[in-house]
């Protein structure tokens, strides 16, 4: 719609006689444009607009501002809507946060109310202001277990009887430090000065007894501190430590003041950190430590004065030691101190850099050394353009030379930083060096870095240095390389060829994963804490046995023929203790050029003054498990690994204690010239006896509750000295005995024990020692309760007990005498810290016995059992010796399927065969010299070789054959294969092995004291019986086949018809019938249907 308000309007073009055009309305209300278009339009129709057109057109006019207008305060009032809702629910949200803090708060504030309700009146919170009611204990070394510091304190507390006077258990702070603290509080009724009192009690105590801590030092008791406290005292510390170092003749001139730090030498106030500077001292003498907060101070002129040094000699020390923390420790003071003052000259510096490159062994791995020469260091380019380190001093070039022999090259900086210092001494006055170098051997190393003022963010006086060192890793090679498989059939071939090292390396793993076990069964607490407090109640019992001096009489050293014979006696690849040394050490050091005659030179000296070193009596302990899945600390076995010097040391004493330790007791089968094959041949002759003739036995075993770890050492060295005799070897022995520890190391951590009782663990002295000691105790037993006066259950045979080590056998014909006898027993052991385990002993009774009461130890009753195992055999009377060999059939089989991997190996069946029987044999035949063969028990044996060889040759049955004709040719091969590679069937094993016992039992009858087994062996023998048969009442067998009387009759037709025990007395001439013997009670190789063997 065009709008056009001048048509309706007439006016006229111009005013009446005016010279000038006027403009004409319109072009007054339009603009040059719309003046345009009306002029183009000025032929169209007219339009007439009336008012009330205009106020319509006004009213749309307005309507639609009015839109406009809602529509733009609607979107402004929503999008302040939005933000109000934002900021309200932020406002919310820590509203929240803020009341849940809140009621927190108050829940903390009503439990410390209500706690502080129920504390009982005098008891106070710990906190800083609780240490002036804190003692501190110290004198352990740096980072020792919790369980060792506090139970050492607690010994020691007991025995000052000072533990009355502790309100709270002494703690530790964390797993490894080296002090306790114990707490004190103030009793009802106590004042404060009371409560000290106490304190003071227990610090007096300890300062006037020297209570000795593992590593020799004292234990030591104090004030507890805080943190300001121990600062001020130590500033004291350090004036202590510098004039002692520096002038030791001016200790008795000093006086301190630890509760101010203060320090006064000669007529001089020296240093302080509570008390002012005196007046009139000059600033430039004066020392701050600006890093405390007390700003302790020394006076540098007067500390010069007083000690006759120079002031620039302490003003050096101050810096390096008590200001300069990163730089050296606290505990290098003294050498820090000798380097300032010089005394450390070139040739002792040159020498020092020497001991340390020379740990560094000759490889061609790439080395890298990073180094604080406290020397300057420069760096200058040489005629190549290279830059090399060059140094100011003679230090510096020694240091460098010496690395340039071990093919170490500085890493230089780069050319900005040739000059930049990487020490930042913390006094103004003094200038930083370039102390700091990285040397290597190898690689490319990049340009060394250096941090300026990085040590503001260390909080050291040094600068970061850091290199970048690239390293070329050569390229594989492709030469053949053996697989895995192929790298095994050697392996195989070499163990079935009889390298024994390889046999044990290919040993299968045991006992895996009983560790993971057993520390899931301990409920979270620590298993190596647990295990530590179990041997600890074992081992433990605070018992000090005072050390004895040098004897002071002749003495006779030890020869170099006593020394080669002691280090012969040891074994190669054992486990070395503590100290490191092994039995291949010594045996290398004897034979270099005058190691022998040093080595014999140290053991005499030790021997001289019974002195031995510390590292001899200290075991390294470990536990593995007595069964497959352990859970308590008892289901595991200690084994402790000795010193092989001390071994050593230990043989060339038994050399001469040896002849001395003669129990007179011939039940005793363990020992020099004796074996385990007495103790079991004596049990097996017994039940014999009782099979013959009906006597009613009643048979014992016995168990002494473990019997190494609880002898009375104190009881086993007097009965040695008085075996032995007061000198040189006692003493030596009692050094060795007196003090003695362990380091218990398990896969959970390490410990300490100290072994107060028991026979030294891992000890080659050990068996001989307890083995001597139990044979006098039964001796002793037997004399004082005149066992040998009470009626036998065998007539004329005046021994009823064995020993082997800690077993032991004793049998009579009624309960009541085996109780009264187990009980006299276990009442002279107790003298010597052992006991009796009830529980563990055994009672066999015959079937030919009457008796039906108990056998009782201490009050508890002795299990009864129908098989009496000893040493794994099962001995009953009537027992057969195909039953007597059952177990060791079973071990057999049981050690060939373990070695299955090593027997039936794809290798040459020889050595196989060799290896079974070394392997296999000598599990099944290691014992069957004390049991007597027959025909059935021999052809059992030949059978379980046989089947093993069998195995071995892994021969299987074929498609077209019957089991018959399988095991025919299975068995008829073996048979061959035994011919050809061993010659020796088990069965003329055995009967060698029975011989050669035979003459060794019949022999000890005319030794000075009768072993147990022979007067058994010989008890009712032949001769007795071939006399008896002529005596018109003679005695008589209650059954019809003497089993002994026969096995006697054929030993004597094999010894020539004469009584074998007399020609059993030469051995050549018992060793020519070994033959005779075996021709007559052997199998034959083949039976009737297979003519022979071939070969």
């Amino acid at each position: 719609m065009q709008i056009d308000l001048a048509k309706d309007v007439p006016v006229p073009s111009s005013e009446p006689g005016s010279p000038v055009p006027k403009r004409e309305p319109e072009d007054l209300l339009l603009g040059p444009a719309k003046r345009t278009a009306a002029n183009a339009g000025s032929g169209s129709g007219t339009v007439t607009l009336e008012m009330k057109d205009l106020e319509q057109l006004l009213s749309q006019h307005a309507e639609r501002i009015m839109q406009a207008q809602h529509a733009h305060l609607e979107a402004r009032l929503g999008g302040l809507e939005e933000v109000i809702s934002n900021r309200m629910g932020g406002a919310e949200v820590r509203l929240d946060a803020v009341e849940n803090k809140v009621d927190n708060l108050e829940a903390r504030l009503e439990e410390l109310t209500k706690e502080l309700r129920e504390r009982p009146a005098g008891q106070q919170r710990h906190g800083p202001d609780s240490r002036r009611l804190t003692l501190l204990f110290g004198g352990w070394p740096r980072d020792s277990r919790r369980t060792d510091i506090l139970g050492g304190l607690e010994k020691a507390l007991h025995a000052l009887d000072v533990k009355k006077h502790l309100d709270n258990d002494p703690f530790c702070t964390g797993p490894r430090r080296s002090t306790a603290l114990a707490a004190f509080e103030h009793r009802q009724g106590e004042s404060e000065a009371q409560t000290k009192r106490r304190m003071h009690k227990i610090v007096q105590a300890v300062a006037e007894n020297e209570v000795k801590l593992p590593g020799g030092r004292r234990l030591f008791a104090t004030y507890a501190k805080t943190k300001e406290e121990r600062e001020i005292a130590g500033h004291s510390a350090w004036i202590k430590r510098m004039v002692a170092d520096v002038a030791p003749g001016k200790l008795d001139q000093l006086d301190l003041e630890y509760s101010s730090g203060g320090a006064w030498l000669g007529q001089s106030f020296v240093a302080s950190a509570k008390v002012p500077l005196p007046p009139g001292l000059h600033p430039d003498d004066i020392v701050w430590d600006e890093d405390k907060d007390s700003r302790p101070w020394v006076w540098i002129s007067g500390l010069a004065k007083e000690l006759g040094v120079p002031g620039q000699t302490i003003r050096a020390i101050f810096p390096l030691f008590a200001w300069n923390i990163g730089g050296v420790s606290v505990t290098d003071h003294s050498q820090a101190v000798a380097d300032i003052v010089g005394k450390l000259p070139q040739a002792q510096h040159a020498k020092e850099v020497s001991d340390h490159l020379a740990v560094l062994p000759p490889t061609t791995l790439p080395t890298f050394l990073a180094s604080d020469l406290n020397a300057e260091l420069g760096w200058g380019c040489d005629e190549q353009g290279t830059c090399r380190a060059t140094g100011n001093n003679g230090k510096t070039l020694e240091f460098l030379g010496q690395c340039m022999g071990r093919g170490l090259q500085a890493v230089a900086p780069p050319p900005e930083d040739y000059r930049t210092p990487t020490s930042r001494p913390r006094q103004l006055h003094r200038r930083g060096k370039q102390i700091d170098c990285v040397v290597a051997n190898a690689g490319s190393p990049g340009p060394l870095r250096i941090y300026r003022d990085s040590c503001l963010s260390l909080g050291t006086d040094h600068e970061l240095i850091s290199t970048t060192i690239t390293i070329q890793t050569s390229m594989a090679g492709r030469a053949y390389v053996d697989p895995e498989e192929v790298k095994m059939a050697f392996r195989l071939e070499r163990a079935t060829a009889g390298d024994w090292m390889e046999v044990r390396r290919l040993r299968p793993v045991q006992h895996v994963g009983w560790d993971v076990e057993f520390a899931e069964a301990q409920q979270g607490k620590d298993p190596h804490e647990v295990i530590h407090h179990h041997l600890q109640g074992i081992y433990t019992t605070g018992l000090i046995i005072p050390p004895e001096p040098a004897w002071e009489g002749p003495i006779e050293p030890f020869t170099e023929d006593e020394l080669q014979w002691a280090i012969g006696q040891g074994k190669p690849n054992k486990a070395v203790g503590v100290d490191g040394t092994s039995h291949e050490l010594l045996k290398g050091l004897v034979e270099v050029p005058g190691g022998r005659q040093a080595l014999l030179k140290f053991y005499n000296d030790v021997y001289r003054d019974a002195s031995v070193p510390a590292d001899w009596n200290t075991a390294l302990m470990i536990v593995i498990p007595k069964e497959l899945h352990p859970t308590e600390p008892g289901s595991l076995r200690p084994i402790s690994m000795g010193s092989a010097a001390a071994k050593v040391y230990s043989r060339l004493l038994l050399l001469r204690t040896a002849p001395w330790l003669q129990a007179g007791e011939g039940a005793q089968c363990s020992g020099p010239g004796k074996q385990p094959a007495e103790y079991l041949f004596g049990m097996a002759r017994v039940m014999d006896l009782e099979a013959e003739w009906h006597k009613g036995l009643v048979a014992a075993k016995i168990d002494i509750r473990k019997a190494f770890d609880m002898v009375h050492r104190p009881a086993l060295l007097a009965r040695l000295k008085q075996a032995i005799g007061d000198g040189p070897t006692y003493r030596s022995w009692h050094a060795m005995l007196c003090e003695t520890d362990a380091v218990l190391s398990t896969g959970w951590g390490q410990s300490r024990l100290q072994l107060d009782r028991g026979i030294k663990q891992g000890s080659v002295e050990s068996p001989i020692l307890f083995g001597w000691l139990a044979a006098c105790i039964l001796r002793d037993t037997k004399n004082a309760c005149q066992w040998h006066k009470r009626p036998q259950i065998y007539d004329q045979l005046d021994c009823q007990e064995l020993l082997f080590m800690d077993d032991g056998l004793i049998w009579d014909g009624t309960t009541k005498e085996i109780s009264r006898r187990l009980q006299e027993w276990a009442d002279t052991l107790k003298h010597h810290g052992l006991s009796l385990n009830p529980r563990k002993c055994k009672v066999y009774m015959s079937p030919y016995s009457k008796d039906t009461g108990q056998v009782k130890v201490d009050g508890v009753e002795v299990p009864v059992v129908a098989v009496l195992e000893v040493m794994g055999i099962p001995f009953r009377v009537g027992a057969s010796p195909s039953e007597l060999i059952s177990s060791l059939l079973s071990r057999g089989r049981d050690k060939f399927w373990g070695h299955k991997h090593l027997l039936r190996a794809n290798t040459p069946l020889a050595g196989r065969i060799r290896l079974l029987d070394k392997i296999v044999g000598g599990a099944a035949l290691w014992c069957l010299s004390a049991i007597a063969p027959d025909a059935s028990s021999l052809a059992i044996i030949n059978s379980l070789q046989l089947q093993c060889v069998m195995w071995a040759m892994k021969v299987g049955k074929r498609a077209t054959e019957g089991w018959l004709q399988f095991k025919q040719r299975a068995f008829r091969g073996a048979r061959q294969v035994v011919w050809n590679v061993l010659g020796k069937r088990w069965s003329t094993i055995w009967l060698e092995r029975y011989w050669n016992f035979a003459g060794h039992r019949a022999r000890g009858l005319y030794k000075e004291v009768v072993p147990s087994s022979s007067k058994i062996d010989n008890y009712k023998n032949r001769v007795w019986w071939l006399n008896e048969q002529r005596k018109t009442r003679g005695e008589r067998h209650p059954r019809h086949f003497p089993k002994l009387s026969n096995m006697e009759r054929d030993m004597d037709q094999a010894a020539g018809n004469l009584p074998w025990r007399e020609v059993a007395r030469d051995r050549e001439t018992w060793k020519q019938r070994l033959a005779h013997w075996i021709a007559l009670m052997d199998l034959p190789w083949a039976s009737g249907r297979q003519l022979g063997v071939q070969g």
